[in-house]
């Protein structure tokens, strides 16, 4: 059996590491705190992730957590936080339909190698 990718998978390990490190150097330029970037494929699955020196222990997880909100719903994190505010059992369900994967908070983004910072 010949193993296939999916078709929906189309961001790149070297387009995701560069948007990674594009989305580092903004966040040094406004001189942010420190930050972790986590960037998945269409598909869901975990293209590069970066955490710079200092950023909280759970940094990753709710990188990773806004990223995978942002595919699942279709758009930024921070529209999802507004939409939240207001929403209370049906964002529960949202939650509970995405396994506790969804960070009602700002920094997540969809995103891809041609509207990339």
């Amino acid at each position: 059996m010949k193993a296939t990718l999916s078709p929906r998978a189309t961001l790149t390990l070297e387009e995701a590491n560069a948007m990674a490190r594009g989305a580092i150097a903004e966040a040094r330029r406004l001189e942010l705190a420190p930050i972790c970037v986590a960037l998945l494929d269409a598909a869901g699955t975990t293209k590069a992730m970066m955490t710079e020196d200092r950023v909280a222990l759970m940094r990753p997880q709710i990188a990773t957590a806004k990223a995978w909100g942002c595919l699942g719903l279709g758009f930024s994190t921070q529209t999802f936080t507004a939409m939240a505010e207001g929403m209370g059992p049906l964002f529960q369900t949202f939650r509970g339909l995405a396994d506790d994967r969804l960070v009602p908070s700002p920094g997540g983004v969809l995103t891809s190698p041609a509207t990339a910072i």
